[in-house]
């Protein structure tokens, strides 16, 4: 069964439209086992905000937790506006992505988008990916949404001794941009 029906009406449909609201927010790590009762689980750190996004069977206190991060986007933003050349490079981050979280102006975690939804899209729209490497320095960037913010990634880095929470609106895998931590000097590293 398709989530979308027309091509007109479910492209520039509001993403709010799509999501699932059966998610938790998390402090991450729990050192629990145990599945959550809920669909989705929003990680987040004291001080860091949202830092990654996981199934609600994943165990707490499993090593996904947080895994690659969480793509973060505008609860107004579209389809579209998602998943043009430009903001479809940040699903290259992670190879296995759950979703996308959706946040108020506030910042505070709304819904989640699941990843099948966004799939479903592409499989019904005849739709293309635009993953890759990137091009040039800057050929990724996301469109400005008004009113909305740029959609981000935010992930903490796994070099060992860092855990540096960035934000990345643009990714190009062949050249990962430096981490944020201003006391150490490396690429940003997805995987510990």
């Amino acid at each position: 069964m398709s989530f979308f029906t027309s091509p007109e009406c479910n492209s520039q449909a509001s993403l709010r439209q799509l999501a699932s609201t059966d998610f938790l927010v998390v402090d991450a790590p729990s050192a629990s086992d145990a599945a959550w009762k809920v669909s989705f689980l929003v990680v987040r750190e004291a001080g860091d905000g949202i830092v990654g996004l996981l199934r609600g069977d994943s165990p707490a206190g499993s090593e996904q937790v947080p895994a690659a991060g969480a793509l973060v986007v505008s609860e107004e933003a579209s389809m579209v506006d998602l998943l043009s050349p430009g903001p479809a490079s940040l699903f290259d981050i992670d190879p296995d992505p759950v979703g996308v979280v959706l946040v108020s102006p506030a910042g505070a975690p709304t819904a989640v988008v699941p990843q099948e939804v966004i799939d479903d899209f592409f499989a019904t729209q005849a739709a293309e990916r635009s993953l890759g490497p990137g091009g040039e320095a800057g050929d990724s960037r996301f469109p400005e949404l008004p009113d909305q913010g740029r959609p981000h990634y935010r992930l903490l880095c796994r070099e060992p001794g860092c855990d540096w929470p960035n934000v990345i609106t643009e990714w190009n895998r062949l050249r990962p941009q430096k981490c944020g931590n201003p006391a150490m000097n490396h690429d940003i590293r997805l995987y510990a």
